[in-house]
């Protein structure tokens, strides 16, 4: 995806999320788009971090943690 399709990709999810998630939908109406784009962007990048973070080919589970870790 370019940054040039990142507004209707956001709009697009937005139609589809903002009904289903009526407490996003007022964070976003209260703090705008600009934060929710913010918000997203970092989940994006925390998801890339915990994938890479771990050994090649190595398969999290659901959590996110290596087994037997506890913090």
């Amino acid at each position: 995806m370019s940054p040039a399709d990142v507004p209707a990709a956001l709009e697009t999810l937005w139609r589809t999320v903002g009904p289903r998630m009526p407490d996003l939908a007022a964070s976003v109406r209260r703090r705008g788009p600009r934060w929710a784009a913010a918000e997203l962007l970092a989940a994006m990048d925390r998801q890339t971090s915990s994938r890479t973070s771990a050994e090649p080919g190595a398969v999290l589970p659901a959590g996110g943690r290596e087994s037997g870790r506890r913090d």
